[in-house]
């Protein structure tokens, strides 16, 4: 995720590994990254908001 957090397919192959991986523990940590993206994602639209209605 560090490394490719803007790549367009990212979000896909984390959720392909969270859910088909052989590794429990690598779908655990493609699970928890994206929930963190969700977490971050919310966050961003809340700030969005806040500046739209900021702005004249």
């Amino acid at each position: 995720m560090q490394q490719y957090p803007d790549h367009p397919k990212t979000l896909e192959l984390l959720r392909d590994r969270a859910q088909n991986d052989n590794d429990e523990q690598f779908r655990d940590w493609a699970t928890e990254q994206l929930e963190q993206f969700k977490i971050q994602n919310a966050n961003l639209k809340k700030q969005e908001s806040v500046f739209a209605h900021e702005i004249p």
